[in-house]
């Protein structure tokens, strides 16, 4: 499937499980619960934040599936801070930046 596709479905989704680095961002910011079945991440902020459960390959089958069963709870479906990465705001934060820089550098009296 394509990456619209796959966005589609993980908007979606319930919960994700993957092994995917990509799909572990994308499913945090869609506030899709995910499982990651590999023992680390690089995005250990969607760990910290409860927005992603690791369950090494190796694990009985039980770990995987009481974290499924935590993150299908009522209410655990993006209660965790959604702007780790940013707000969403950073080109409009940008525009500001740089109209304040080329005010401030412009001659007195423009």
């Amino acid at each position: 499937m394509g990456y619209l596709e796959s966005l589609a479905l993980t908007r979606g989704a319930r919960l994700v499980v993957t092994d995917s680095g990509g799909v572990q961002r994308e499913a945090y910011w869609l506030g899709v619960p995910c499982i990651t079945v590999r023992p680390e991440t690089e995005w250990t902020e969607t760990v910290a934040l409860g927005a992603n459960v690791l369950v090494a390959p190796g694990d009985a089958p039980a770990t995987l599936e009481r974290a499924a069963a935590a993150a299908l709870a009522p209410g655990h479906r993006a209660s965790w801070d959604r702007t780790a990465y940013g707000a969403g705001d950073a080109a409009a934060r940008i525009v500001e930046a740089t109209a304040r820089l080329v005010g401030a550098a412009a001659p007195a009296g423009r």
